[in-house]
């Protein structure tokens, strides 16, 4: 069994493993960065510092999902957080052809819709200069 955050944008509903979710914030505050990367929807202030927020996955502005890779936090902007979910390895497909951008590592068979798995040190890899 795997746990994931599953959570929905304007474009869909995704899940990330619960080991890179680290905590859901407001979006108060965001500051825009003058000539931001693609998919960079600005900065929120967080423990002294400056957390960067992507707009990958779609349109949503609600929360942010803040995510930790391994190197460096970040945040993600979603429509809504749904929860914690466990499922079963056996429903877990292979990522889909067609992607550009390898952002997708999965596809879940929920039982109530598609829920893509999403690649989040492919995300993090955005934040590289």
């Amino acid at each position: 069994m795997k746990s994931v955050v599953r959570f929905r944008t304007g474009d869909g509903v995704y899940a990330v493993p619960v080991e890179n979710a680290r905590e859901v914030l407001a979006p108060t505050g965001l500051t825009p960065l003058p000539s931001p990367h693609p998919d960079v929807a600005g900065l929120l202030e967080r423990e002294g510092g400056a957390l960067t927020i992507l707009s990958a996955l779609g349109a949503g502005r609600q929360h942010v999902l803040v995510l930790d890779a391994g190197d460096r936090p970040f945040g993600l902007l979603v429509e809504e957080v749904m929860g914690v979910d466990r499922i079963d390895e056996t429903a877990l497909a292979p990522p889909p052809a067609g992607q550009h951008d390898p952002v997708i590592a999965g596809v879940i068979d929920s039982g109530h819709g598609m829920v893509l798995l999403v690649d989040v040190a492919n995300l993090a890899g955005r934040l590289q200069p």
